[in-house]
């Protein structure tokens, strides 16, 4: 079995958030208003950093979990991992992932693929390598 993409590229929200900033910079330029105009550039700059900038790209297969990254990527084994679920921002729909790597814990957080099932596949391949492994919806009971 090859790699399956568990994390989301969101390029369709992506498109639609931009093209939002700049329908709402348009209305502040007509008349402009400077600090309207660097208080809507904050806050945009704040939400698309919190959506789109702070997940991990995430791919799996039957055995490990690879975080990619621009300069490579690191591999973690299925066993290691003790909790999926939902972070303390699960009204915007951020999964965490944590994961130990020589006694120390770590943390992973993606946005699922909602319409290809891997975070389904994903959850029931870490229960088959770790049973003890807690897969939840809510992360804040279990820290």
């Amino acid at each position: 079995m090859g790699r399956t993409k568990l994390s989301s590229d969101q390029v369709g929200l992506k498109v639609l958030f931009a093209l939002a900033y700049l329908g709402i910079l348009v209305q502040i330029l007509i008349p402009f208003n400077l600090v309207l105009f660097l208080g809507v550039t904050v806050l945009f700059g704040i939400m698309s950093y919190v959506r789109f900038f702070s997940s991990d790209k995430i791919e799996f297969d039957e055995d490990k979990m690879y975080l990619i990254y621009s300069d490579g990527e690191t591999e973690i084994n299925l066993k290691d991992i003790d909790f999926i679920g939902r972070s303390f921002y699960r009204n915007i729909g951020i999964y965490r992932i944590r994961y130990s790597d020589n006694d120390d814990k770590y943390f992973a957080q993606f946005y699922p693929q909602y319409f290809t099932g891997a975070l389904k596949k994903f959850k029931a391949e870490v229960k088959q390598k770790n049973p003890k492994a807690i897969i939840d919806n809510y992360l804040g009971q279990y820290l």
